[in-house]
C-alpha cells in the first residue's frame, strides 16, 4: 500500500510499481513512434531537422508529439557531458 506521507512515498517506488510500469510503457509506446516514424516523424523535414537542429531547439518544435519524453528531454540535455572513465585514466 503506497504511503500518505509524500516523503516515503518516493522510497516506495520500485521497478515493479504499477505508476513506475505504467510511465515506462509509455515512454516506450512514444520511443516506438519515433522509430518507426509515424505520423510527424515520416516528413523527412524532421528526420533531417533531428540531424541539423540543436537538440533543444527540435525537441521545442517536435517535442509535443512526444509527451512524456519531451518532458524528461530538457533534463537529459541539460546534464553536462563527461568523459569516459577510460578516458579520463589516461
Amino acid at each position: 500500500m503506497a504511503s500518505a506521507n509524500p516523503e516515503q512515498a518516493w522510497r516506495e517506488l520500485t521497478t515493479t510499481s504499477p505508476g513506475v510500469v505504467a510511465r515506462v510503457a509509455q515512454a516506450e509506446r512514444e520511443f516506438a513512434v519515433y522509430q518507426r516514424r509515424d505520423g510527424v516523424f515520416s516528413r523527412p523535414s524532421v528526420l533531417e531537422n533531428a540531424k541539423n537542429m540543436e537538440p533543444a531547439a527540435w525537441w521545442g518544435m517536435y517535442g509535443k508529439h512526444l509527451p512524456l519524453l519531451s518532458a524528461i528531454a530538457p533534463r537529459v540535455l541539460a546534464q553536462a557531458a563527461a568523459a569516459s572513465a577510460a578516458d579520463r585514466a589516461q
